[in-house]
């Protein structure tokens, strides 16, 4: 069986990518300073009603960085979040705490602050306004 990955995307965001079209990654991954970044660029991955295939693919990009000191999340790109995020984002925070890690978010857009609050859980995440800000909230490595 042959699986058509230009049929796949256009079925799920009704347009078909175009022969050298740049496929931009829903989540990238880089480690700066032992401290492991994550830059989510696809807000409708991190609030998908089935997010099964995200919360797997942030605790692989856990697993297989065991050494680092924290985690950075990068959300700039994401100006929402449901309750299926607010979930996700919890059991990353417990997974890096599990590890005696530390969490800080950066570039979270006032909608999705707004949304912490509602729920109460804004005073239990760090932020920072940019992963520079961040890197600088952990120190020398």
């Amino acid at each position: 069986m042959t699986i058509d990955l230009a049929e796949c995307l256009e079925k799920v965001d009704g347009q078909r990518p175009e022969p050298g079209d740049e496929v931009v990654e829903p989540i990238t991954e880089r480690v700066d300073s032992n401290v492991l970044i994550i830059r989510v660029d696809d807000k409708s991955r991190l609030n998908e009603s089935r997010p099964e295939d995200f919360r797997r693919k942030l605790n692989e990009i856990l697993q297989s960085h065991p050494e680092v000191r924290g985690v950075i999340l990068d959300i700039s790109s994401v100006d929402f979040f449901s309750s299926t995020a607010i979930a996700t984002l919890v059991l990353l925070k417990r997974g890096v705490s599990a590890k005696s890690g530390r969490l800080i978010i950066t570039g979270m857009h006032p909608d999705v602050r707004n949304a912490l609050e509602i729920v109460k859980l804004s005073n239990h995440f760090e932020n920072a306004a940019d992963i520079e800000a961040a890197l600088e909230m952990f120190g020398p490595a």
